[in-house]
């Protein structure tokens, strides 16, 4: 509610634009395995390390150049009511059974993306797609994310949160369970 009232009245909702805002994980997972790949065929993996912290630095400092200020949407502030209220809120959803199912929903569901994604490439490349095409699909998927991210926006504010929460779920779980059909070499 109140972040709500922050937002120009001619905008997305809130749900759309958090999604799109979060759609740029989507875009780094699609550029770095490539530029990895790249920088691995090119230099190795020992310098490709430093390639990639050279970037992740050069990243830093364009951040820093952006006038975050004028970029700013004016910020309401609290009054201590308020500041009490949401903390009551707080202390109501720690001891509620939905906070802590979808704690662990969240939890599982890194916990398996995190375990899986980072072998990704090298369990295609196991059952024989080359090192750039492994990279290439897993740039694909950081690809796909961008979308996913924004529909998910999309989909929250018409099919609600609780819906379309489960259908993400339930197409990652297709998704990981498919790679078991691969055949190996």
């Amino acid at each position: 509610r109140f972040e709500n009232q922050s937002m120009p009245a001619k905008t997305p909702s809130l749900s759309v634009s958090f999604s799109l805002v979060y759609a740029g994980l989507g875009a780094g997972a699609m550029i770095f395995p490539l530029v990895a790949q790249l920088s691995i065929n090119h230099v190795g993996w020992r310098s490709s390390y430093l390639v990639l912290a050279a970037l992740l630095a050069i990243s830093l400092l364009v951040i820093q150049l952006i006038p975050w200020r004028s970029l700013s949407l004016p910020v309401l502030t609290k009054t201590a009511a308020d500041k009490a209220k949401d903390r009551g809120n707080l202390k109501k959803a720690l001891k509620g059974k939905a906070f802590w199912y979808l704690f662990m929903i969240y939890f599982f569901t890194a916990l398996a993306v995190y375990l899986i994604s980072p072998q990704l490439v090298a369990y295609l490349v196991s059952v024989g797609f080359s090192q750039n095409t492994s990279a290439l699909a897993f740039s694909i998927i950081g690809f796909l994310t961008i979308f996913g991210m924004a529909g998910t926006g999309l989909a929250a504010d018409y099919l609600g949160a609780r819906k379309t929460a489960t259908l993400s779920f339930v197409m990652t779980i297709i998704g990981f369970s498919l790679l078991i059909l691969l055949k190996t070499k």
